[in-house]
């Protein structure tokens, strides 16, 4: 038998869903991209430049390190290439983005993971 709390999550849960789907809106699952910080918060750190650009879609199309650097030096955040690559690698990782490898230009390329 179930917990009660677990019941109850799960009810509350159902609940919201119909409630969304009454109001036209996506479900949370659609609408959620991963890694990306509440607006209130304040994003810091190679972290936070790096969930900026998520959010701003710049990895739609297949981008370089020194393309993401250069967009992070743009936003004032300004890294090393072993910081940035660390936590992009982190990011395929955790299947948040992919990497590719360009073989004209020698050099693996982050996009997200659709």
């Amino acid at each position: 038998m179930p917990n009660k709390p677990q019941i109850i999550i799960s009810q509350i849960a159902q609940l919201l869903e119909e409630l969304r789907e009454t109001l036209g809106e996506k479900s949370d699952l659609q609408s959620r991209r991963h890694f990306v910080l509440p607006s209130k918060r304040k994003a810091s750190g190679v972290t936070g430049g790096i969930n900026t650009l998520i959010h701003e879609n710049f990895f739609d199309t297949p981008r370089s390190l020194s393309t993401v650097r250069g967009k992070l030096r743009e936003m004032g955040y300004f890294y090393s290439d072993p910081a940035i690559a660390t936590k992009l690698l982190r990011l395929v990782k955790s299947r948040d983005l992919n990497r590719i490898f360009n073989q004209k230009d020698n050099k693996w390329e982050y996009v997200i993971r659709k």
